[in-house]
């Protein structure tokens, strides 16, 4: 086994795991133990991968064995997002979902995008100061669901706003006892002070309504005629083309599959903003790159992207500078292994944590 930590009987490392900010408890460890760390929870097999070398060798090169993910009992069974695809278990489903992901978001499909980006941008820019997630959210319902600019923000993006809040909080581990021991989950609702049903009903209900409001939207709409084009539109589009019928599995994939956009690409756009009021000398070098290119009457377009290097690395370095998921998606072994470049024998079932992106 790799190095890590002393366990304590029965909880393992459960008390030297910080709910909050975790990854800098684990970037202590890297220091301390090396770049592969290994961790026990309750009896639970965890290992923390610290530098890329481990990232590449074990979750990329090897990804028959390394690309299912841990069950989370609270956030995934109760509340149902292990039908989502971050949380999704590697099966075909899965697969689907990728697939399906990956031909609506090639370089070539996105093309169709464009212009709704800029209209949006062109919209809002006299309030992105004052809503900044407005202008975020906005862009995403309309890529995703094809949703006019001039939608009422309260009808979808605020409920969106909500929900991602809630589903960043109760994912954060060791957030609640029932996933670390997920047989209280069968703890009857009537017990004092047992909150676990309350708690993802609600959860599943407010989830459940975020990808289905928006998605039924477009079902109306192309029921109606020609619609705008979107992320839900295009699969639905390719499904009947491809002489598949509309099943219910078949629009659970393409809603599922849509209410995963939104999580990602909002908080990176509001940590471009954010780095932007952090570091003005940033701002001002972005803003030499667009006079010079574009001026100062015209706003620029996705054209102009080949011609702004600096604007274009910036954006590339603010995902990497705080992505909205710093410890990634955890990982689990479908069968044992080993790593041999480190002499490491891998357990059945072992969990994987990837710290990497925050070593900077």
């Amino acid at each position: 086994l790799p190095p890590g930590p002393p366990c304590r009987l029965l909880f393992g490392n459960l008390l030297d795991i910080p709910c909050i900010c975790a990854w800098h408890q684990f970037l202590q460890w890297k220091d301390q133990y090396g770049d592969v760390v290994y961790a026990e929870v309750l009896g639970n097999s965890i290992l923390i991968l610290n530098t890329i070398e481990s990232v590449m060798d074990l979750l990329v090169k090897k990804p028959s064995i390394y690309s299912d993910h841990p069950i989370f009992t609270m956030v995934g069974k109760l509340m149902s997002l292990d039908k989502s695809m971050p949380m999704m278990q590697y099966r075909m489903t899965w697969r689907e979902h990728r697939t399906l992901s990956r031909r609506a978001l090639s370089p070539d499909a996105v093309k169709k995008y464009h212009r709704i980006q800029e209209d949006i941008v062109a919209t809002y820019v006299d309030s992105l100061l004052e809503h900044p997630a407005e202008t975020a959210g906005r862009i995403i319902m309309s890529v995703s669901y094809g949703l006019p600019v001039q939608t009422p923000d309260d009808l979808y993006i605020t409920d969106a706003e909500e929900t991602m809040d809630m589903i960043g909080k109760v994912t954060v581990p060791g957030a609640f006892w029932v996933d670390l021991i997920p047989c209280l989950k069968y703890l009857p609702s009537w017990i004092p002070f047992n909150r676990i049903h309350y708690i993802g009903s609600f959860g599943c209900q407010r989830i459940e309504r975020m990808i289905s409001w928006p998605f039924e939207h477009v079902l109306e709409d192309m029921a109606k005629g020609p619609t705008r084009p979107s992320f839900v539109y295009d699969c639905l589009e390719k499904l009947q083309s491809n002489g598949g019928a509309e099943s219910k599995v078949s629009l659970d994939l393409i809603r599922w599959a849509a209410g995963t956009l939104y999580g990602g690409t909002y908080a990176t756009i509001l940590t471009f903003i954010l780095a932007m009021v952090l570091y003005p000398e940033v701002q001002i070098k972005i803003r030499r790159e667009l006079s010079e290119v574009v001026g100062f009457h015209w706003l620029p377009s996705i054209q102009d992207r080949d011609c702004l290097p600096y604007i274009s690395a910036t954006v590339k370095e603010a995902m990497q500078w705080s992505p909205a998921l710093p410890l990634g998606i955890a990982h689990k072994t479908t069968h044992e292994d080993h790593y041999r470049g480190k002499g490491l024998f891998i357990y059945l079932k072992c969990v994987f944590v990837n710290s990497c992106c925050r070593i900077c």
